[in-house]
């Protein structure tokens, strides 16, 4: 055992201008054999920063990292003591008195390195239309990201990247398809991680671009085309301008653009344009948007868009709407989101339409069958074999006016 028996005291941890360091400071010399790497673990910007080589300068001990630190990252150091004795795999005095572990502790970010990624300026097509340039503050690295990181859209059609170029502070993505000269056409870019990392739009020193959400390319094509369907600014679409869309135009019709529709556009939608949206499209819709539909207009619906409603989103609809719903599309409501309906929806559908419930909607949708008027539960149970109401039978109460209820005869 050491002579004092007094332990070294951490004072303070700091990286170094390069970056390339993190410092810790205690408060006398310390061993020249110092603790293994794996006792420490350093985060920059809350991502792991791997400890390449420890070494010891009189009462410091410095950690030489696998990536260097930037100037605006926050940092932060822990160390664990590899054993509750005094060894010499470990951070100790020159007496041999271990140093205590040190929990997540700050680090003061000294780093002189850039850690500012790049800026988006613009985005436009070259005369050809056989490219999106994208414009940034300063030169990129010449390795970009994957084809696949980025979505084009002529006229609200993807149009697939085939190549990827970068010169100087320029990104140039090749198309599939050339632009036209009246196209609306968009870009949108998704960095692959939260980290900085090679296969990303970046700048030289290695930082990452944010990502860019579904920016207006200038359209700068000299090829001639047909002029755009209006498929910008949905935001700003009166009910009338819906009405008059086509159903080749709704077809067209993204889930985002259809997501920015106000409420009050919602209404002039007509049972073929509902009918001509696709499953997915139609899961765009928010509940505000949900229940601005018309009773001429939820009769378009399908048993994919049923599909997709959950409880919230079905109790959006009235009873008198509800009850315009196709009885051939019903067999699409999730048994949960039946369940969420209250007794006057439930009690607004028609024996039609309940007569179309499958046999896992009726033994799954407890509530909603409970809430059901004793017509209408006859309906639920027409043309049903007693063999077939066996499967629902935990649904049935033991006592006799429970059964009678449902309109089916005491089971044996």
């Amino acid at each position: 055992s050491s002579l004092d028996g007094t332990p070294p005291r951490f004072k303070s941890a700091s990286t170094n201008a390069a970056g390339s360091k993190v410092l810790l400071n205690y408060d006398e010399k310390l061993s020249s054999k110092p603790a293994d790497n794996n006792d420490f673990f350093v985060r920059s910007n809350g991502f792991p920063n791997k400890i390449t080589a420890v070494t010891i300068s009189d009462a410091t001990v410095r950690l030489s990292l696998a990536k260097p630190v930037k100037k605006n990252q926050s940092v932060t150091v822990a160390y664990t003591d590899p054993s509750t004795a005094d060894d010499a795999n470990a951070i100790q005095d020159r007496k041999g008195n271990d140093a205590t572990s040190l929990n997540q502790t700050a680090v003061t970010n000294n780093s002189i390195i850039d850690g500012a990624p790049p800026t988006f300026k613009s985005a436009s097509t070259n005369a050809a239309g056989n490219k999106v340039l994208l414009n940034y503050d300063e030169k990129l690295s010449a390795k970009s990201a994957n084809n696949n990181d980025f979505l084009i859209r002529s006229n609200g059609i993807p149009n697939k990247v085939t190549a990827i170029t970068i010169r100087d502070a320029t990104l140039k993505l090749t198309l599939a398809k050339p632009v036209k000269i009246n196209q609306n056409i968009t870009v949108a870019y998704t960095d692959p991680s939260n980290a900085d990392d090679a296969n990303a739009i970046q700048d030289k020193k290695g930082n990452d671009v944010a990502s860019l959400k579904r920016t207006i390319v200038t359209n700068n094509s000299t090829i001639k085309g047909k002029p755009a369907a209006p498929k910008e600014n949905f935001a700003d679409f009166s009910h009338k301008q819906v009405k008059q869309l086509s159903l080749k135009d709704i077809k067209r019709v993204s889930k985002s653009e259809l997501s920015d529709l106000s409420p009050k556009a919602i209404k002039g939608f007509s049972t073929k344009q509902i009918a001509s949206l696709s499953s997915h499209v139609f899961s765009g819709l928010d509940q505000n948007q949900l229940s601005r539909l018309t009773k001429d207009a939820v009769t378009g619906l399908k048993k994919g868009h049923l599909k997709t409603l959950n409880g919230e989103e079905l109790s959006t609809f009235k009873p008198n709407v509800l009850m315009e719903f196709a009885p051939d599309s019903i067999s699409g409501l999730k048994p949960a989101s039946l369940d969420a309906l209250n007794k006057k929806q439930t009690r607004a559908f028609k024996n039609n339409q309940l007569a179309s419930l499958s046999k896992k909607q009726i033994k799954k949708a407890k509530d909603f069958v409970d809430d059901l008027t004793k017509k209408q539960s006859k309906a639920l149970t027409t043309g049903v074999s007693k063999r077939t109401m066996r499967t629902f039978e935990p649904l049935i109460q033991s006592d006799d006016e429970s059964v009678l209820l449902l309109g089916i005869e005491p089971l044996a």
